[in-house]
């Protein structure tokens, strides 16, 4: 099916030749192209999830490479639901969402490893102008970024967060995998990320985060969502309308940031 328009102009980063690629996406070739990077995709046939998720870790490698952050790193698993497939509610939301530790999440599949992305399939799916203009008029005063990208870049820079954190706290839940890969005497890191998802905002600090990175960001009280934000900004900013690196994301990062949350970014960018 082909991608139609809804006359009212295109979002932000969407170009009419980036409408005719996702046309011609091929999602079967997409998941086994990330199967042999290592990463389990089942996109349940939707274009558009295949096509950003593709897009996001093709420009996050480019920005590990050319400017030595450590931002290629991939989720173990990518799905796309419907709330009808979840185990529970507590999944139930309008995009996306990532999980910090190993859990059973979809009904009629077995566990995935903490860092795995998910994706809410949408009615207007296989028409993906329609979807991407619902989304950038939804995040234009809401998030960081209006980017048709944002909620993917957002999704996946908590997989990057997440692992960051387990390489320096270590992972003490019980997943066999990340277990492995993340093994540190007395490990913390679930502590951590619990600590961090629910910190107090000064007032004053709190119209900072909106007025620069929406109101999403100054209402959320966690710094896995306030990374995820800043992160999607300053990465989008970075890209020309033909979607191609033009300038290191951290030349975007504000210089009168609060501490808390620079400090927080910096380490986890290891600057």
């Amino acid at each position: 099916m082909n991608i139609q328009g809804t006359g009212s102009g295109l979002c932000s980063g969407l170009t009419r030749n980036l409408i005719k690629d996702f046309n011609r996406i091929n999602v079967g070739s997409i998941e086994a192209e990330f199967q042999k990077i290592g990463v389990d995709a089942d996109f349940k046939n939707s274009k558009l999830f295949s096509g950003s998720c593709k897009l996001v870790q093709s420009i996050l490698y480019e920005v590990s490479q050319r400017f030595h952050l450590p931002l290629d790193v991939l989720p173990p698993s990518i799905r796309v639901f419907r709330n009808n497939d979840l185990l529970d509610d507590s999944g139930k939301c309008s995009w996306g969402f990532c999980i910090i530790d190993t859990a059973k999440v979809l009904k009629n599949e077995q566990e995935f490893e903490a860092g795995s992305l998910f994706f809410k399939k949408h009615r207007f799916d296989s028409v993906i102008i329609s979807g991407l203009q619902t989304m950038y008029l939804k995040a234009r005063n809401y998030c960081s970024s209006p980017h048709f990208l944002a909620h993917t870049f957002h999704e996946w820079f908590h997989t990057i967060n997440i692992n960051q954190i387990y390489k320096k706290f270590g992972y003490e839940g019980e997943g066999s995998l990340p277990k492995a890969k993340y093994y540190r005497a007395n490990a913390t890191g679930i502590e951590k990320i619990e600590d961090y998802a629910d910190i107090y905002i000064y007032p004053q600090k709190r119209r900072y985060l909106e007025k620069n990175f929406g109101q999403y960001s100054a209402e959320t009280g966690s710094l896995l969502e306030m990374f995820a934000e800043v992160m999607t900004q300053i990465t989008t900013k970075s890209l020309n309308k033909n979607l191609e690196l033009v300038n290191n994301p951290l030349d975007y990062l504000p210089k009168n940031m609060p501490r808390f949350l620079r400090q927080f970014i910096e380490e986890n960018l290891e600057i």
